[in-house]
């Protein structure tokens, strides 16, 4: 697969930190969006408003796996497979947190190391 801008192969952490913060602020709009379509009596102009706020959020949703979480977790060192833990409360918090600081290639250099004490030992 090509690695280009807005889908890299891999992001370093204060990439995956702006991006998480830039998803936040259209997740924010999308809400308001949404919010405000819902206050609107005129039915034509409910569904005007209403629209680009869904599809704002769906984006977001997909934006968020694609660009962030898939290219942080293989910088990292980990598989796709881990971003099923963003839909556990309390853990992904605590996720988050572990893919804001930890460094690139942590798990790859962890696992080597592993092996290296226990072929030693």
């Amino acid at each position: 697969m090509k690695n280009n801008r807005l889908f890299p192969e891999k992001i370093n952490r204060v990439q995956f930190l702006i991006r998480y913060i830039t998803l936040f602020v259209a997740l924010l709009i999308a809400d308001i969006t949404v919010a405000v379509s819902d206050k609107i009596q005129n039915p034509a102009l409910k569904i005007a408003l209403l629209a680009p706020g869904v599809l704002l959020l769906i984006f977001c949703l997909f934006y968020m796996f694609r660009a962030i979480l898939f290219p942080r977790l293989k910088d990292v060192g980990l598989g796709r497979a881990y971003s099923l833990i963003i839909f556990v409360p309390i853990v992904n918090f605590i996720f988050l947190i572990f893919l804001i600081f930890a460094r690139t290639d942590y798990c790859i250099k962890a696992q080597a190391s592993a092996k290296e004490n226990k072929n030693g030992a």
